[in-house]
């Protein structure tokens, strides 16, 4: 396992394909070329760190759940459930750990993710306020900026 942590676009795709993987249980080496013959842009080492990354997901992927879950008790947002793109993001932070990514490189990244009950509260706040007369016809994403990593996603405007 590798230290070197993947970066915003790289980031998106391993969890794009490893998502994928989980979802369709596609063979990974397929969904893998598939997105790297998509992605040509990737350099040799960026391609690597992916594919690592994304095999450690898959096949860690219920042991990476029950962390997640305990990491979530713990820090009392058991009951509040945690959105399935935040879920996964979480879950790659763990997998950075255990490679060996010092915990404090990951900190800004966890904190961003485990958000309390009360940022929805104040978005909702701010809808039904004066202050969003002129919001019409989008969506607001109160997800940490994950939605906004994912390439082609609806918040990468």
């Amino acid at each position: 396992m590798s230290t070197l942590r993947l970066q915003a676009g790289p980031r998106a795709i391993a969890l794009e394909i490893a998502a994928e993987a989980r979802a369709e249980w596609g063979f990974a080496t397929d969904i893998i070329a598939r997105t790297f013959r998509a992605h040509r842009e990737l350099a040799s080492g960026a391609r690597r760190l992916i594919a690592e990354t994304v095999y450690g997901l898959i096949r860690m992927d219920r042991r990476l759940d029950a962390v997640v879950d305990e990491l979530l008790r713990r820090a009392g947002g058991g009951d509040v459930p945690l959105a399935p793109l935040a879920r996964d993001e979480l879950k790659l932070l763990v997998y950075e750990a255990r490679a060996g990514v010092p915990v404090e490189a990951l900190a800004a990244d966890a904190k961003r993710l485990m958000r309390e009950p009360i940022d929805l509260a104040r978005a909702m706040l701010f809808l039904c306020s004066d202050d969003s007369d002129f919001i019409v016809g989008t969506e607001l994403f109160v997800d940490g900026g994950c939605a906004a990593m994912m390439p082609g996603g609806d918040a990468a405007g």
